[in-house]
């Protein structure tokens, strides 16, 4: 057997850590000394306490190596955890990789002020479409997707043979009174040529006319703030008033392409003098 000290030396992990793992019943000493309550470990235990540090490196929670310290006999147990725990990785991949995005646009607006003044506000008189329309609550912004699933989800499951306008330019509307942290109500419409009847939570209406102030751009989403900054200054010096809810209309999204760089957007207030 192997005293406490010389089993933390042997598998690297610390007394301190040893005695919380005991405390959760994740990897108990195989003796304690009764009269001096030193811990003693096997030399086998070394495996175990292996498997256990490999686990913590990879970020799963006490919880959870305890469950799978106990199923580490069936493989496919262990692979769903690390499946699990993949995906979470990537996520946290991904809010890293747009932080890192956002802190770039922050550091160029605090440079340079007047970053808005390299976008270009447009008016235009918004021809209002026959179209396929969605409207529901979305838990952020930024999972608007979940709304072209269910309908294109919806499309497939109940076979609608719908003729779309080409090129195939969809929208998103947004109607909150104010922006919104979460619980976003949206509406995502696509042109359809010829007339259609509602099905489930697709409604096929003509949306309506309207004057708008325009901003086109290239590339991620990310230069949405410098774009509503170009647009709040342009109503400004105008004399506009906002009239309505604002829209995007993808030009040039994920349905054409894969790189976000290659991206093109139009990001459209209604306005009124």
């Amino acid at each position: 057997m192997l005293k406490i000290g010389d089993f933390s030396k042997l598998s690297r992990i610390s007394i301190r850590m040893l005695r919380y793992y005991e405390k959760h019943n994740l990897l108990k000493p195989c003796h304690v000394d009764e009269e001096s309550g030193y811990r003693f470990y096997a030399h086998e235990q070394i495996f175990e306490a292996a498997k256990i540090r490999f686990l913590k490196e990879a970020g799963f929670s006490v919880a959870m190596m305890e469950e799978i310290m106990r199923q580490y006999d069936s493989p496919k147990q262990i692979q769903r955890y690390f499946q699990i725990r993949r995906k979470e990785l990537e996520e946290e991949q991904q809010k890293i990789s747009n932080t890192l995005i956002r802190l770039e646009r922050a550091q160029l607006l605090l440079d340079k002020e007047d970053t808005f003044m390299d976008y270009t506000v447009e008016v235009k008189q918004m021809r209002g479409v026959y179209a396929a329309t969605l409207r529901t609550v979305i838990p952020a912004y930024e999972r608007e997707d979940l709304v072209w699933k269910r309908m294109y989800s919806i499309f497939e499951e109940k076979h609608l043979n719908v003729t779309f306008a080409q090129p195939q330019h969809a929208r998103a509307y947004f109607y909150d009174e104010g922006f919104k942290e979460k619980d976003v109500d949206v509406e995502i419409a696509i042109e359809a040529v010829g007339c259609y009847e509602d099905v489930e939570d697709i409604q096929f209406r003509q949306l309506k006319d309207e004057a708008v102030a325009s901003v086109t751009f290239t590339g991620d989403y990310s230069q949405i703030s410098e774009v509503c900054m170009a647009i709040t200054m342009w109503i400004k010096e105008n004399g506009y008033e906002l009239d309505g809810a604002n829209f995007c209309i993808y030009h040039k999204g994920w349905g054409q392409c894969d790189n976000p760089e290659e991206f093109v957007t139009e990001i459209c207030f209604p306005i009124r003098k």
